[in-house]
């Protein structure tokens, strides 16, 4: 498959704007000490499915197997921070406490992914915005303060990641009869 034959997709909701200026809030007490990617305001999401590379012409296919799965609406409450440690840096994370609702959504969702042929990236679910993939490992995050925020949840949709002049994008991906549901 060449790389301009599929997308990257993942299923995400995004988060509140109170949530988008905590983080904001975050990063800027993290660079200055901690070198690294930062994704952009714009990009904060919490993944509930990571499918990987896609090939295009599935991925209005995978868009409907999300909107299949009927989500009842959850409150994420972000409230600590949580160090990924990695092999070539470690990623730090807004995150929130296990939501059991929402765990059970994605259980659902996983299983209709897997169902259609979109084998998700298996993963325990813990709640979270990506605030910096850091180039450091072992990366102190316990004088970095956090003021609790909230996010409902009451949308998750797929999304196909791409570079475009060295910036991370999310795009959406409309399935047939969502369009309207996105206004």
């Amino acid at each position: 498959m060449k790389k301009n034959d599929s997308s990257i997709l993942f299923a995400a909701a995004a988060v509140s704007r109170e949530t988008e200026n905590e983080c904001v809030r975050i990063q800027d007490q993290m660079r200055r000490t901690i070198p690294g990617s930062y994704p952009d305001q714009r990009n904060f999401h919490v993944t509930f499915a990571y499918l990987g590379n896609v090939p295009n012409e599935r991925c209005q296919e995978a868009a409907a197997a999300a909107a299949a799965v009927p989500l009842h609406a959850g409150m994420l409450v972000f409230d600590h921070l949580e160090n990924f440690a990695g092999g070539r840096g470690d990623t730090i994370v807004l995150a929130s406490e296990p939501n059991e609702a929402l765990a059970e959504y994605r259980a659902r969702l996983h299983a209709e992914f897997q169902a259609r042929g979109f084998p998700p990236e298996a993963s325990v679910f813990i709640p979270h915005v990506t605030l910096v993939r850091a180039k450091i490992s072992h990366v102190d995050i316990s004088s970095l303060a956090v003021l609790k925020t909230c996010t409902q949840i009451d949308r998750v949709i797929v999304y196909r990641s791409f570079q475009m002049k060295g910036r991370r994008i999310y795009e959406p991906v409309i399935c047939q009869g969502q369009e309207a549901a996105l206004q």
